[in-house]
């Protein structure tokens, strides 16, 4: 999604994940209106914002606002997962199957590395 905005917007975007990661570090949970007291942002554009962090695996999204996400030690078994799923495509040359795979382990590590990003601003 930041990937289709200006520069200088996908700048204030980042600022405003960065933002509302730093909120669910310091609280379990956060409504739509905290965030947007603390960012604001419309109630639209915090809902785009969840929606972009939550597909990253950066928060869980629930009604109303949004949790921390599952701990990273799911999601390192989860990357562990795909990877061990690499050697069957890989034997047979199904490079679509082996993007695929990669595809799924590298936005498990993007989730991760969102994660500790939230971790490290506190």
């Amino acid at each position: 999604m930041t990937g289709d905005l200006p520069p200088d917007e996908r700048v204030l975007a980042a600022n405003r994940h960065r933002q509302i990661l730093q909120l669910l570090a310091e609280h379990e949970y956060v409504t739509i209106g905290q965030i947007r007291d603390a960012t604001g942002a419309s109630n639209s554009t915090v809902s785009r914002d969840l929606s972009f962090l939550a597909g990253a695996g950066a928060i869980h999204r629930i009604r109303g606002g949004a949790t921390r996400p599952a701990g990273t030690r799911d999601a390192l078994d989860e990357l562990r997962a795909h990877l061990a799923g690499l050697s069957r495509p890989l034997r047979h040359g199904d490079l679509d199957a082996v993007q695929a795979i990669l595809r799924q382990a590298l936005a498990v590590c993007d989730r991760v590395r969102l994660r500790q990003s939230a971790g490290s601003a506190r």
